[in-house]
């Protein structure tokens, strides 16, 4: 443990303030398609199960920079991990 100050970050708010346009914000999204999302998550989940597939998976990194401690998080939909690598998927509905 260091003595530096710590900074916790999620990965979206990361992204928002590096992109500083566009929009990642789910907050108008309608019952109906809320549901659909999740259907359509659930599907992707599923159909690539057998593949080395892992669904929702928390991810943290932490980095010290220029005296400041960082701790990024987030959460993956899924991982595919295989011979060549890992894959991070980030399923859009």
């Amino acid at each position: 443990m260091t003595n530096q100050p710590e900074i916790k970050l999620s990965v979206r708010n990361l992204v928002e303030f590096m992109l500083r346009s566009g929009n990642i914000d789910s907050q108008f999204i309608s019952n109906a398609s809320a549901l659909e999302g999740t259907r359509a998550h659930q599907k992707v989940q599923k159909d690539n199960q057998d593949k080395g597939y892992t669904p929702e998976v928390s991810l943290k990194y932490s980095l010290e920079y220029e005296g400041f401690s960082f701790r990024i998080e987030g959460r993956a939909d899924g991982i595919i991990a295989g011979a060549t690598g890992i894959i991070v998927d980030e399923i859009k509905s």
